[in-house]
């Protein structure tokens, strides 16, 4: 039967020998202990990755129970080469666990100030944004699904048009680059005569960067300066990200507002519906063939190549690209005792069922050989 997540006793023993992976020399099989993996960083991926988290933590691995009470070991020690052991799964039962979400671009800083005063450990970040030339050298971006992002309206809004182009997006939120000629009526789009209100994500997060790359400028140069002063108690217009809780009731037969898909699915769309882009809307099937406009990758992101602190065995053992957990091939993994499936169709369903659309097995590219289901991105 699987361990349950904190719950039986080999992960109890081994819980006993948390350390944080970063830095951690690499050992010899049935040496090394078991080891906490902390990630941190996008609201986007946190659900999904919580429920990743839990189906690797239950997965098999070392025999941790002698057969001898009496000489059991309380430090989750591995019995290498003893019947029962899986090699292909999480062979030291590390426990991987997320820390609260920060936005993905303060999940990265925190991963590069690793070492630093005031700096939480972290092994590794939720983004849901790709690399910039700002974030520190030596990390890696490892792309494990796809998403969309797509434009929200309250079901009560009955001017909004069912379809915006890119370029109508573009006049609402930025004015075009222009905020004198900010589109600021539904009619001027294709919909009713009606007021458009503009909403938008918190800096820092990922999906308002990405959102931003896909404008060409930030999103909130059509929102009124009292409107993000960042004083709530004036009618701020700046939300947290994929969460339309935040708008004014107010305004919600006028709002409009990025929202990931994935994070729409989860939500159970928040009372409202996405538009479409160029005639094109976000589905499982559009944004895994590339065909909706706004799609992006999610990525993990690790040390790979830092002089000081780069990611120990148990963080590559889960999130690196190539031989990664979540990115290995089928023939890398065993079946699943629960399911009776192959792990990598496990990790695909928990995917699909927060929203999100896994990758095909493919090269991975950013200088990377090697083919996996996973993708490297680099600027």
């Amino acid at each position: 039967m699987r361990k349950k997540f904190l719950g039986a006793v080999p992960v109890a023993m081994a819980a006993l020998a948390l350390v944080a992976s970063i830095g951690t020399p690499a050992t010899a099989a049935g040496t090394r202990r078991a080891t906490l993996i902390r990630g941190g960083g996008s609201d986007t991926t946190y659900a999904m990755m919580q429920k990743l988290d839990n189906l690797y933590n239950g997965s098999p691995g070392c025999v941790v129970l002698d057969t001898n009470p009496a000489t059991q070991d309380l430090n989750g020690k591995c019995y290498p080469n003893v019947a029962g052991t899986d090699q292909k799964e999480n062979y030291f039962h590390d426990v991987a666990t997320e820390n609260y979400p920060l936005g993905s671009s303060n999940g990265v800083l925190q991963l590069c100030n690793q070492g630093h005063a005031g700096v939480g450990p972290l092994n590794y970040a939720r983004s849901s944004r790709g690399p910039r030339d700002t974030d520190c050298a030596g990390v890696r971006f490892v792309g494990y699904a796809r998403d969309g992002i797509s434009w929200w309206t309250s079901d009560t809004n009955t001017d909004a048009p069912a379809n915006l182009t890119q370029n109508q997006l573009k006049l609402i939120f930025t004015g075009n680059g222009n905020t004198s000629n900010c589109a600021t009526n539904w009619n001027q789009v294709g919909g009713s005569s009606g007021p458009i209100v503009v909403y938008t994500a918190q800096p820092g997060s990922g999906t308002r960067s990405t959102f931003d790359g896909f404008l060409g400028t930030s999103s909130d140069a059509c929102i009124p300066a009292q409107f993000k002063d960042g004083n709530a108690g004036n009618g701020e217009h700046v939300i947290f990200e994929n969460n339309a809780d935040g708008i004014a009731n107010t305004d919600l037969s006028s709002a409009i507002f990025p929202y990931s898909f994935g994070r729409f699915v989860q939500n159970g769309g928040q009372g409202g519906s996405l538009g479409k882009i160029d005639g094109i809307a976000a589905s499982n099937s559009t944004i895994g063939n590339g065909t909706f406009p706004y799609g992006r990758f999610l990525y993990n992101v690790y040390r790979a190549t830092t002089a000081t602190l780069p990611a120990g065995p148990a963080t590559k053992s889960y999130v690196s690209e190539l031989n990664g957990w979540l990115c290995k091939g089928k023939g890398a993994h065993s079946i699943d005792p629960i399911t009776n499936k192959n792990f990598r169709l496990d990790i695909e369903d928990v995917i699909k069922g927060e929203g999100f659309v896994p990758i095909p097995l493919g090269a991975i590219g950013g200088g990377v050989a090697g083919q996996s289901y996973c993708r490297v991105t680099t600027l």
